[in-house]
């Protein structure tokens, strides 16, 4: 997961989405409370007209897992749920004051997004309506517009750089994994655990595309190690082993660029070698 700078979707947001978005909202003040969801629903294309300015942010990649995909198979996922809140008790019925506002949209991959069993594992995974807190007596009521500030997501949101600091990857497996370990501290990891399988960060085909990844950059770290080791033994490469040279490296920076899927796990493949010098100055310049 990288870090998402939504504010910047704000030049790609036009008067008339802001007042479609304002008069939506309106409606859905004066709409019978059983009624909303089916108005929410109507309106869905107010959040869809974003998607294709909110894939330009993150290069068409989804914001929770970094899979690159067509932009018609990506989804607007509202990160809090606007028609209801599942596994809470008592019945919550979503942030529909939220349902139009472009700050609670995030862009998801469908198996990320929605309900979808594990063939691996057997278990249900994706964040589907599924929005836990850390502190669930601070959920705000469900019969108002309120303000959120005071709930602290569960969730880790790619919209706040320290959220995605709570993951890790191990990079031989292809898999997501906390960053702290519970005895370190205990809320950290939970986040990111609880994020882990909510996301279904783990599903059989990121694993597969992540170490497909791990196993590239390991063969092009080998050679281009290799090839550091005859410029110092021998004092110079020949122009075909320089052109070789060039061309790992570039490889290389590819991989862990901002636009590139899965970057995140592809730097933390670099990172993991230690200090070479080439990659440590790959890392701080790419």
């Amino acid at each position: 997961m990288r870090h998402i700078k939504q504010n910047d979707l704000i030049g790609s947001i036009s008067t008339a989405w802001s007042q479609a978005a304002a008069n939506a909202l309106t409606d859905l003040l004066t709409t019978a409370v059983d009624d909303r969801a089916d108005l929410i629903t109507k309106n869905y294309k107010i959040w869809s007209d974003l998607k294709a300015a909110m894939a330009a942010l993150s290069h068409e990649k989804c914001w929770y897992s970094e899979k690159r995909i067509a932009v018609s198979e990506l989804e607007v996922d509202h990160f809090r749920p606007k028609n209801r809140v599942s596994g809470v008790t008592p019945l919550h019925r979503g942030y529909w004051w939220l349902a139009y506002d472009w700050k609670n949209f995030r862009l998801a991959y469908s198996l990320v997004n929605k309900r979808r069993t594990d063939s691996r594992e057997g278990n249900v995974q994706g964040k589907g309506c599924y929005f836990p807190l850390v502190d669930e007596a601070a959920r705000v009521p469900d019969d108002t517009c309120a303000s959120t500030t005071a709930e602290r997501p569960k969730l880790v949101d790619p919209c706040v750089a320290s959220d995605v600091l709570l993951l890790d990857y191990a990079v031989g497996d292809g898999k997501v994994v906390e960053r702290h370990k519970v005895e370190q501290d205990a809320i950290r990891f939970e986040r990111a655990n609880v994020s882990i399988d909510l996301f279904h960060l783990n599903e059989g085909t990121l694993i597969r595309d992540r170490h497909d990844l791990y196993v590239s950059i390991e063969h092009a770290v080998k050679r281009i190690e290799k090839l550091e080791h005859e410029r110092e033994s021998i004092g110079r490469l020949t122009d075909q082993q320089s052109a070789e040279f060039d061309s790992l490296i570039n490889e290389v920076a590819d991989r862990i660029n901002a636009s590139a899927p899965f970057s995140a796990f592809s730097r933390a493949c670099l990172r993991q070698k230690g200090d070479l010098g080439w990659n440590t100055e790959l890392l701080t310049t790419v």
